[in-house]
């Protein structure tokens, strides 16, 4: 049953990645597709000017093709299905017949039921050094740029920060060493370099943590010199003093309310008391 991509022809242009991922690994990684049922379920688009008849006759003319529910509709076309799922055996997908799924469809994507095999997904086993944040809520942000000296997001009245720690994902980049080392690569994964909020000691030596990097960069005056704390570890997404990841943050766990910027009570004015609900009193990675 294993199906590998031709050198010679591309895959086509309706396939997702997905489908696409499947076929290139032969559907290794994928359950509910064996060689005692080499049928894969998909859910398709019609090109717009193919009709379902058309699309129905020209498969069922290459192989035997179960075709299931189609309550998908589109509002310009309501009476004419434009969604179908069905189920075609694997020689449907061959390299040979590409030509005729970009003519046929302008989407195609695996369908259900497919799982995933994870015996045979590589597992990595998970750094025991790594420290637990003793935070009663502990809220993960997926995004670019993360101010963690930021006044919004340390512990209030300190220069201490809320962010336990930070996996920067940006290539190529290495620790930084000025002064001293700030950041290691993860041991489990190998890939980008991760900041921690406690300084530690590894193989190398000492590890700033990011409190001590902040302290660091503290102004005589108390304040901190956010420019220099995040341009020296190599931060280069917050170089421009805004970033998407930021605002999100500030929105997400923010010490101050949203309510500091606008209100939409005329009753109640912006008010710039700092917030009191979990969130910004978490700990964020």
């Amino acid at each position: 049953m294993a199906m590998h991509r031709s050198s010679s022809v591309p895959y086509p242009a309706c396939f997702d990645a997905y489908l696409r991922y499947a076929l290139q690994t032969g559907f290794a990684y994928f359950s509910g597709t064996n060689a005692a049922s080499p049928t894969v379920a998909l859910l398709a688009r019609l090109s717009q000017d193919v009709s379902l008849d058309d699309a129905l006759a020209q498969l069922e003319s290459n192989g035997e093709v179960e075709f299931g529910p189609m309550d998908f509709r589109d509002t310009r076309m309501p009476f004419q299905p434009r969604f179908l799922t069905l189920r075609v055996p694997l020689a449907l997908l061959d390299a040979s017949l590409w030509s005729l799924w970009d003519l046929l469809f302008c989407w195609v994507t695996l369908s259900m039921p497919v799982g995933s095999r994870p015996g045979l997904i590589g597992t990595r086993s998970i750094d025991p050094d790594r420290p637990k944040s003793q935070s009663d809520t502990l809220l993960a942000v997926i995004d670019d740029g993360c101010p963690f000296a930021h006044q919004r997001l340390r512990v209030a009245g300190t220069i201490k920060s809320r962010v336990f720690a930070i996996w920067d994902q940006d290539t190529p980049k290495s620790p930084s060493t000025l002064p001293v080392k700030f950041g290691k690569m993860p041991p489990d994964f190998k890939y980008g370099i991760e900041f921690r909020r406690a300084t530690s000691v590894d193989s190398t030596g000492q590890v700033l943590g990011i409190d001590d990097w902040i302290a660091a960069h503290a102004t005589p005056a108390g304040n901190v010199d956010e420019e220099g704390c995040y341009a020296q570890a190599g931060f280069n997404s917050l170089w421009a003093g805004r970033s998407h990841g930021a605002h999100v943050l500030d929105l997400f766990a923010g010490s101050m309310p949203p309510s500091s910027g606008f209100s939409y009570d005329p009753g109640h004015p912006p008010s710039f008391k700092p917030a009191a609900d979990v969130a910004s009193q978490s700990d964020v990675v």
